[in-house]
């Protein structure tokens, strides 16, 4: 994590009377956690939240995607979810989408086809001050 941070609490403060050090580890926002202990200290490192968005056509885009979501979501170093975990039913879903990306720490977009959806939600990630990574399937 590029912006995180150690903080150390005194002993009376601790959980546990036998922790010498509580050592934090935190970026900007936080939403989830593991907490890993030991003798001498207890370690909290946050796992980064993610929102992908990405264009439904042509079908290699999403299905790659999907696979790549999969793949960093099973090595516990971030957490991404795109617009189908959503789970949403109907056609209006800008709200949970704009909820999604408000509560993520990071915004990553395909840009590979340009989408309104994804160009939309990649301007409300800018104004929303996420950080951004785009994408682009050169081979297309």
């Amino acid at each position: 994590m590029t912006n995180a941070t150690r903080t150390s609490l005194p002993p009376t403060n601790l959980p546990h009377p036998l922790l010498g050090t509580l050592c934090i580890l935190f970026e900007r926002r936080t939403s989830r956690c593991t907490i890993r202990q030991s003798v001498q200290e207890v370690i909290i490192l946050i796992t980064p939240t993610g929102f992908f968005a990405y264009a439904s056509l042509p079908h290699s885009i999403p299905a790659t995607i999907k696979a790549a979501i999969e793949d960093i979501n099973k090595t516990q170093a971030a957490k991404i979810d795109s617009w189908e975990d959503l789970g949403i039913g109907g056609k209006y879903i800008i709200r949970e989408i704009c909820n999604a990306i408000d509560d993520c720490d990071f915004f990553c977009a395909d840009i590979t086809t340009i989408n309104a959806n994804v160009m939309f939600e990649l301007g409300f990630a800018i104004a929303r001050d996420k950080r951004v990574w785009l994408i682009r399937d050169e081979a297309m």
